[in-house]
């Protein structure tokens, strides 16, 4: 496979999406999942609110215990205490497991998609691009996938919410409590758009070297007794 700087060619390699069909395929994917998708974002969202509550709690407990309270007050604040950590660690064991099983389905579908595609193309386009590039296609990169649907989607949405929550909270307290919260927005924004200019060249870069690493493992394994015979295997290494 020729290489330029570590990663293969283009013209070695099946094509990469565009970014209009990334966005075509999320949203047949969100549609197609709909039911299973609010009821992860549900429970993660209900679990951050959950997580709230014990700050909440606490502030009160010590706000009663500087103003002078008696011991059933402390008491009763400790429960409330106790009821939201086992509520939050509850519900946060319910969103993940849902959206494991989500992303599982996710990841066997997105495979079995891959593979009906590859079989439809012509038989030259897929020998030249390696068998590197078909396992990094069927593994790393269906993985990543699934890694967002269980992990990237829940965790914005509850960031979300968690941001929501204690925006609105500061506001309400006070504008000195919430200058802290929103003076970093700025330095946020432009940050995060200088990142996200940058990352997806970055990101492409690195699922190539997958494709490279596999394929040479790969070919190595299969021609295992032809390394030993020719003495290759430091080079192989």
């Amino acid at each position: 496979m020729s290489v330029s700087a570590g990663v293969p060619s283009a013209r070695r390699t099946l094509p990469v999406a565009t970014l209009a069909s990334v966005r075509a395929q999320t949203a047949a994917l969100l549609r197609e999942h709909r039911g299973a998708l609010i009821e992860v974002v549900g429970l993660h969202a209900i679990a951050a609110v959950a997580g709230l509550a014990a700050p909440f709690v606490v502030g009160r407990l010590v706000d009663e215990v500087t103003a002078g309270t008696a011991y059933e007050s402390v008491d009763r604040q400790a429960l409330w205490l106790a009821g939201a950590i086992l509520a939050q660690t509850v519900l946060v064991w319910a969103a993940r497991r849902s959206s494991f099983r989500l992303g599982e389905r996710v990841f066997a579908q997105l495979r079995e998609q891959f593979m009906t595609r590859v079989m439809a193309l012509p038989l030259s386009t897929v020998e030249r691009a390696g068998t590197g590039d078909l396992v990094s296609r069927t593994t790393n990169d269906v993985e990543a996938l699934s890694h967002v649907v269980r992990f990237g989607i829940p965790s914005i949405f509850v960031a979300v919410v968690t941001l929501a929550i204690t925006v609105a909270a500061a506001v309400a307290t006070g504008w000195l409590v919430a200058l802290p919260v929103v003076v970093g927005v700025p330095i946020i924004w432009l940050s995060t758009r200088r990142y996200l200019r940058f990352a997806p060249d970055g990101y492409l870069r690195e699922r190539a070297t997958y494709a490279v690493m596999n394929g040479v493992v790969t070919e190595t394994v299969d021609g295992a007794r032809t390394v030993d015979a020719l003495g290759l295997s430091a080079r192989r290494r």
